[in-house]
């Protein structure tokens, strides 16, 4: 397991500790998902919400407690659908 704080400042350099480290590193890097792994892993996840429809409304000019409640409920349908 890679040491940050190896080697230590003023110690004399050390070939195996010092390989320990490198390797250490170079086995984090190997486990890390690459940036193909990445875009395939987000890829078409924007449609999530593809089920959810569009209000298809106009706001009132005054305060509408049914359409507040429908927006309320779209947005937990949103909401609902990003969840992964």
């Amino acid at each position: 397991m890679f040491d940050p704080t190896l080697p230590q400042e003023n110690t004399p350099a050390d070939a195996a500790q010092m390989r320990d480290q490198l390797n250490a590193l170079n086995d984090d890097i190997q486990t890390r998902a690459t940036t193909d792994e990445l875009n395939t892993a987000i890829q078409g996840t924007s449609a999530n919400t593809n089920q959810v429809s569009t209000l298809n409304m106009n706001a009132d000019a005054a305060y509408d407690q049914n359409q507040m409640q429908a927006v309320l409920q779209k947005l937990d349908e949103v909401i609902l659908a990003m969840r992964r």
